[in-house]
């Protein structure tokens, strides 16, 4: 049975020029994350928004964000929000990790059960179980197999001065915006197509074309890769994306 709820949770002070919790209550917002963090956090894990208040030494938490999809290449992570007003207040030992320079920290079991997290975001997120989540694979993992867990969703390949990039997201109209933002240069979008396990195919077509790869997730392929990597999957048009 899907847990009503995530099991990990993580404190993520407010960053300069990220997306606003505000932006959107019911679908998935790309928020740049710390590097640091970006390969430890992963879909289903919970988030706090919050800044520490030294006046009245609490945690004030601004929104509560549910982890939906994780793009390491771009240092980001499509987030659900909500937006809240609560406080926490950390004992003596709690305080090192609110006051310290690292951007954020993962919560300790204990520190989960005394804050009721568990119960927060059941509360704000009664969705949660009907959810769809990406499914980010180990980053050692070097096999084709399929996920344990399958998702659906889209695997896509853009095109850039850089060459091809091959990637995966269950937000097209999300991941198309956020490659206008992020990437410092012109891109088109050359395919996109929907797998029932979309991890596995992607990862799939890591691997078949390894010897091409240039850098991260860009690809130098041919005419008769991208015709081939087309053949596959149900297309889906990029008009209006």
């Amino acid at each position: 049975m899907t847990s009503p709820s995530p099991k990990q949770f993580w404190r993520l002070r407010p960053i300069a020029n990220s997306a606003s919790p505000m932006a959107s209550l019911n679908s998935a917002v790309s928020v740049e994350l710390p590097r640091e963090l970006i390969h430890k956090i992963r879909p289903r894990h919970g988030i706090t928004l919050a800044s520490w208040d030294a006046e009245s030494q609490l945690g004030r938490v601004e929104a509560l964000g549910v982890v939906r999809e994780v793009e390491r290449s771009f240092a980001s992570a499509e987030v659900d929000w909500r937006p809240v007003e609560i406080r926490f207040r950390p004992n003596p030992a709690g305080r090192r990790w609110w006051t310290q320079t690292k951007p954020f920290f993962g919560y300790a079991k204990d520190v989960v059960e005394r804050y009721l997290l568990e119960v927060l975001f059941a509360e704000h997120f009664p969705e949660f179980a009907n959810l769809e989540f990406g499914v980010q694979p180990p980053a050692s993992d070097r096999t084709s197999r399929p996920s344990s867990s399958p998702t659906g969703g889209y695997v896509y390949v853009i095109r850039s001065k850089l060459g091809f990039k091959i990637g995966k997201t269950v937000n097209l109209r999300s991941r198309t915006r956020l490659f206008a933002v992020r990437l410092p240069f012109h891109t088109s979008v050359e395919h996109y197509a929907w797998f029932e396990d979309y991890t596995q195919a992607e990862r799939s077509f890591h691997l078949r074309y390894h010897a091409k790869r240039l850098e991260g997730e860009w690809f130098d392929l041919s005419d008769s890769d991208l015709e081939a990597i087309k053949a596959e999957g149900k297309s889906v048009s990029v008009a209006g994306l």
